[in-house]
């Protein structure tokens, strides 16, 4: 899904988790960052992974092209998933 989006994202771990790291430009065009918990620790399985990125990265998407994530002080809530 990383192919042709508006946005960049890379999936990094911090602590024992793992996130995915947002970049993308504001409404001002001033670069921004979001870190969004995958709510998976360091050592889990690149399925568990990949199903939950997919989700967020979607989530993310919608809420970048509604204006949502754009706007300054909004923090994005990734959806909850349970395995």
């Amino acid at each position: 899904m990383k192919a042709s989006l508006p946005f960049k994202y890379i999936i990094t771990s911090k602590n024992g988790k793992q996130y995915v790291v947002f970049d993308f430009k504001d409404d001002n065009g001033e670069r921004r960052r979001k870190w969004v918990s995958t709510g998976l620790s360091e050592k889990c399985t690149k399925k568990a992974l990949a199903a939950k990125v997919e989700e967020i990265v979607g989530a993310f998407y919608e809420d970048f092209l509604s204006g949502k994530a754009t706007k300054r002080g909004d923090v994005f809530q990734a959806p909850e998933i349970r395995f």
